[in-house]
Order: C-alpha cells, then structure tokens, then sequence
C-alpha cells in the first residue's frame, strides 16, 4: 500500500511539471527565438528578448566551495582553568568564561561580541559577552566576561564559543571546551589573537 502511495505521489509530481526535479525532466526548448520576440513586442509595445533557460544557467554565477578562513584563533595556551577571583565569595555558585582578544600588533579589540552556545546537564546556554566593557575590566582592557553557571559543573566540550563582529559576522571558528566542577577551575580563560 505504502509503495503504490510513493508511486502514485512521484507520478503526480511529473506529470504536473513539478519544479523540484529539473534534472530528471527536459528543459522545455524554445524553437523559434522570433516567435518569443514578436510575442514581446506585440504584448508591450516594446521589443525584448526573453533569455533561454540555457542562457540563464550559463550567466548564473557558480557559489565557491572554497573553505572560510576566520581572522581569529585562540591564543596558545588558552584554554587555562583558574579559581573565579573576581567575587571570591561566589565560591562554587559560579562558573564562566573570560578573556581578551588582541590585534596583530598585541593591542586589545572592543566591540567585539563573544558567544558561548551549548548544553550542560540538559540545560541550554547561549549566553553573549562584549569585549572592553567597564564590568570585565578586571582581566584588563578589551576584557570580557560570560557567566555560564550558577554552580561549577563538569562537561566534556558540550560548549562551544565564537568571536564575532557587531554585524554578526563570525571572526572565529568554533572552539569546544570542558568545564569542571572543580571551584579552583569555575574560571576559563581563553583568549583569541589576530592571525
């Protein structure tokens, strides 16, 4: 029953010129350009060629399937896990992410937004950060700081975050990374520099 259903459903498809299978169907050929032109010119008052589908797919342009290259990387050594000293007597009910991301010549970027997404203990975090904010000045200028947690938690690179620009351009790749519910290690400090 189920395959005369799939059948009857692909026949219905191609017989009324379905559009979601152009390669399995012939384009329709245009015999005489002239007709296509006096059809125009007799319709608009104006003479204008209606381009042939081949001439639409030849002037389509063709997407690259080169591979994005981001100006950002995590900085070698990042990341490093720390005791939060920010708030000392958050003790255990805190746990984040905070850094700096530097230019090339080792001078901090602000404005930038720092994204961290995933899941902790079926719980799901999407939390944002902005680089050079007077609340993450703690970890010097061009700081930022994203609390995650209100308790230090272990996962194993179930958190991803990314750099991106204020138009929502990503500037880094994805970079996973582990939390621990350790409360000497409730701070990850990862920062990013410009390739």
């Amino acid at each position: 029953m189920r395959r005369n259903f799939l059948l009857f459903g692909l026949i219905t498809l191609i017989m009324t010129g379905c559009q979601y299978l152009p390669n399995i169907l012939p384009a329709p050929a245009i015999s005489d350009p002239a007709f296509t032109e006096t059809f125009a010119t007799e319709a608009t008052g104006t003479s204008a060629r209606t381009p042939t589908q081949s001439q639409i797919i030849a002037e389509s342009p063709v997407p690259s399937a080169s591979p994005i290259s981001f100006s950002l990387t995590p900085q070698t050594g990042s990341s490093a896990y720390i005791q939060y000293f920010a708030h000392m007597d958050s003790g255990c009910d805190w746990l984040g992410v905070a850094g700096q991301i530097f230019d090339a010549e080792g001078k901090t970027i602000n404005n930038l937004v720092v994204n961290v997404q995933g899941n902790i203990r079926q719980t799901r975090i999407d939390e944002i950060g902005l680089t050079g904010v007077p609340e993450a000045d703690i970890y010097d200028p061009g700081g930022y700081e994203i609390k995650i947690a209100d308790k230090a938690v272990d996962s194993d690179n179930s958190l991803v975050m990314r750099v991106l620009d204020l138009q929502g351009n990503y500037l880094s790749d994805a970079l996973p990374f582990k939390t621990f519910s350790d409360c000497k290690k409730n701070l990850i400090i990862i920062n990013f520099i410009t390739k």
